[in-house]
């Protein structure tokens, strides 16, 4: 059988930002982020073949002996074990899915910026989202004028995405999936602030994304 190698197109595109369609509809912001999960669970129904992409959960681990240095030793295999108890599976996934990255083409969305394209199970893709409009805006509110919009609206379509992709699931399944999101989230920003120490008010983040990972990793005790 012929292997399958993953490439690349690129083409002009005549879109609009997701941003500007939001804020210049905003009656449309429901059918919008319905479109946005509906995109995002299309990807997610394709798997790919061992080693044709980055596996996200063995790069998640590559990332940890650097968030161990910044943690209470108890803390560290109780951070490993977490990570080991997602589910190992090739699902694609975008990692990055967020409105810098979704454009509107007439009245269907494109995702844009393909290399982070990876495999694992879909809750690392939700990671991002929770950094995007979460984790990033909460410490810096910059972050969310970044993407083109407030810190206010920045929440509200991280909660709405969550609960659209989760198929309006319960409060406790709403609450347990964004603390896993928040976790692994925070285990990426942490790795990619250490190799990037040129950024503004990158201890900050750190720091923040270091008090969250203990808070949460002691609340599922």
């Amino acid at each position: 059988m012929a292997k399958i190698i993953y490439g690349i197109v690129f083409e002009l595109l005549e879109a609009k930002s997701s941003a500007d369609y939001i804020r210049e509809s905003p009656e449309h912001f429901e059918s919008f982020l319905k479109q946005s999960v509906e995109l995002m669970k299309s990807i997610h129904a394709i798997t790919a073949e061992p080693g044709d992409l980055p596996d996200m959960k063995q790069k998640t681990l590559s990332w940890l002996p650097k968030v161990h240095k910044l943690l209470p030793e108890n803390l560290c295999s109780k951070l490993d074990d977490f990570v080991n108890t997602i589910p190992d599976t090739k699902t694609i996934i975008h990692a990055d899915f967020h409105m810098k990255n979704v454009l509107l083409c007439g009245e269907e969305l494109m995702l844009i910026d393909m290399d982070t394209l990876s495999t694992g199970d879909p809750i690392f893709e939700l990671a991002t989202v929770f950094v995007s409009y979460r984790q990033f805006p909460s410490i810096e509110p910059k972050a969310a004028y970044m993407l083109g919009i407030d810190v206010e609206t920045a929440a509200r379509i991280c909660d709405r995405i969550f609960e659209l992709y989760l198929d309006d699931a319960d409060e406790e399944t709403l609450r347990d999936t964004k603390n896993t999101a928040q976790l692994l989230g925070c285990i990426r920003i942490i790795d990619y602030l250490d190799r990037h120490p040129e950024l503004p008010d990158g201890k900050k983040c750190i720091d923040r994304c270091v008090q969250d990972i203990t808070k949460l990793l002691q609340s599922r005790e």
